[in-house]
């Protein structure tokens, strides 16, 4: 009975947990479509109301790291409570912004939901799996993500369309206001510690590697971002690179005698497997991004798509991928699995997929045979990108200790994120570099050339993974084998602890 009682908690922690994902997939999905929309709104260019997206990224991306740490070392339930509720706070002040800047801003600030609610819902749902079967649990939040991803395409397009953009923020607000509040009943309490036990371990806090990776990091974007419109030689551009480049190898030194620093560079470098998939999971992401946020402008102002006919246009792309992250999410669990060919096929077919964009959307002028491209087009590309994301990524959480759970994937979606975020504004400066204008098809052969390079350097590196490299390193064997006991096989199941 006791056993039965503890799985039904199990169940309720991750239907939450996942649950949180699915509505911030479908509100985060939507900033797509909006760029257009909210540029003519607005009266500015595109690379500016691109920060919709990118901002929310930036700001994950940069504090994603730093929130891991503070997720392991104080608290996974509370920390992820934190930020989902940061989330809810800003989407009223997103749905009634009055100008970009404040729409930017407040899009900037719920981004830090995505660094905080990710990685610690997973370590709550990873928690007492052997490392092996600790993919399982990122494929299921991928499957989700896609869910939501797919549902909000095909209802945004439409919701946009009807009744305006702000909505899309508005009408989430009340789905995830009742997620968090049904958290304090649902998911399991963090450790009692007493005052000085907490200052004792915030004292590692890693401030001044936080700080340096934002001012780098923030320095690189501005520089990939702003150099098209001001000039590459210009004083603001030429700052930033300078930045950049000095903040660089200082971010690098700091990392290297911190206590605990928020990026482990020494864990990482023991293990060249771990680089690996770290690479690999650039490079996809910066390929996948870049073209899925030019896609959607390609569609409306270059084929004049309306912004409904283009949210279903996306929305076999999360199709493909829950499709994928489903699949996966059975076959990592076998000990047969070999990650290795998962990931050669997906980076084959999101290599096959830029390349049919690349010699055929800008050639086909019926709209229903640009359909038909597009739509297959997604597909692969989204299938392969989950094809070569997930199993890369379950093979370093596999790899790496159980108590950095939190943080190992914060640095994963870090990871994701600054590649999205220098995918997406590389292709968007390119499409418009030199004589090329938004309203031309074939401004945008140069963002499928780059992402099918790209896809082809990681089709590349996925020869070099062993086969069953998702199994554990020593590291993880040197903590004693954890989850060894077939009582935590399974997800639903309770760990040795609750029983």
């Amino acid at each position: 009975m006791a056993c039965c009682c503890c799985r039904g908690k199990r169940c309720a922690v991750v239907a939450l947990l996942l649950t949180m994902n699915l509505f911030e997939a479908m509100n985060g999905t939507l900033l797509g479509l909006l760029i257009p929309v909210v540029a003519a709104e607005f009266e500015v260019s595109t690379e500016v109301a691109a920060w919709i997206q990118l901002g929310p990224s930036f700001t994950s991306s940069m504090l994603g790291p730093s929130i891991g740490m503070v997720a392991d070392t104080i608290g996974r339930t509370g920390t992820w409570r934190v930020f989902a509720g940061v989330l809810m706070v800003s989407l009223p002040v997103c749905g009634f912004a009055p100008d970009i800047f404040t729409l930017v801003l407040a899009r900037t600030f719920g981004g830090m939901s995505w660094a905080g609610c990710g990685p610690a819902g997973f370590a709550i749902m990873a928690e007492g799996l052997e490392a092996s079967k600790r993919g399982v649990v990122s494929a299921w939040q991928q499957s989700i993500a896609m869910l939501g991803a797919s549902t909000g395409t095909a209802l945004g397009g439409i919701l946009i369309s009807v009744m305006g953009w702000r909505w899309v923020f508005l009408l989430a607000m009340f789905p995830i206001t009742a997620v968090w509040l049904l958290s304090f009943c649902i998911l399991p309490k963090d450790d009692d510690m007493s005052r000085a036990e907490l200052r004792t371990r915030m004292k590692t806090f890693d401030t001044k590697g936080t700080i340096l990776f934002i001012v780098c990091c923030g320095a690189v974007m501005l520089v990939i971002n702003r150099g098209n419109d001001l000039g590459w030689t210009s004083p603001t551009v030429l700052i930033s690179l300078g930045v950049a480049l000095v903040s660089a190898p200082l971010l690098v030194a700091t990392e290297r005698r911190a206590a605990q620093p928020i990026l482990p560079i020494a864990l990482f470098t023991a293990d060249p497997i771990a680089i690996k998939c770290l690479l690999l999971s650039s490079g996809t992401w910066t390929a996948y991004m870049g073209n899925f946020v030019v896609l959607p402008i390609f569609l409306q102002m270059a084929r004049g798509f309306t912004t409904a006919e283009a949210g279903l246009f996306l929305f076999t792309r999360p199709c493909g991928g829950m499709l994928v992250s489903s699949l996966l999410s059975r076959y990592m669990g076998s000990e047969k699995a070999r990650l290795n060919w998962v990931m050669r096929v997906g980076s084959l077919a999101m290599t096959l997929a830029f390349v049919a964009m690349y010699f055929l959307a800008h050639v086909i002028e019926d709209r229903e045979q640009l359909r038909a491209l597009v739509m297959a087009v997604l597909l692969l590309q989204a299938g392969g990108g989950n094809g070569v994301s997930i199993p890369a990524q379950a093979v370093l959480v596999a790899r790496m200790p159980a108590s950095r759970l939190a943080s190992i994937t914060s640095i994963m979606q870090m990871i994701g994120g600054v590649a999205s975020m220098t995918g997406s504004v590389a292709m968007l400066s390119a499409m418009r570099a030199g004589d090329r204008v938004e309203t031309e098809a074939t401004s945008y052969r140069i963002v499928w050339a780059a992402c099918a390079a790209i896809s082809v350097l990681v089709h590349a590196l996925t020869w070099t993974m062993p086969a069953r490299a998702q199994h554990g390193s020593a590291t993880e064997e040197a903590e004693g084998g954890e989850g060894a006991d077939g009582e935590q096989d399974s997800l639903l199941r309770g760990s040795a602890e609750d029983e």
